[in-house]
């Protein structure tokens, strides 16, 4: 089994309505293509964040970026 470093990204989501709310996930940033794979086959972006999930209709979304973090999110 191999170990993968341990990596940290952030996710700013902007909503339709301007609002921009920041999120912090364990992943690195190759993982963003998971997340649009996912968001446009369900039409649901789902962010895992420790013990909450947050899941925003992509209605509701007008664009998200997700950044790599150096290092863990104090």
């Amino acid at each position: 089994m191999t170990d993968y470093p341990e990596r940290w990204s952030q996710v700013e989501v902007t909503f339709i309505d301007g609002s921009i709310e920041t999120y912090e996930i364990k992943a690195g940033s190759s993982f963003g293509r998971h997340l649009a794979k996912q968001a446009g086959e369900e039409n649901v972006l789902t962010l895992l964040c420790g013990p909450k999930v947050h899941s925003f209709p992509l209605a509701s979304v007008r664009s998200w970026t997700l950044s790599e973090l150096e290092g863990k999110p104090e």
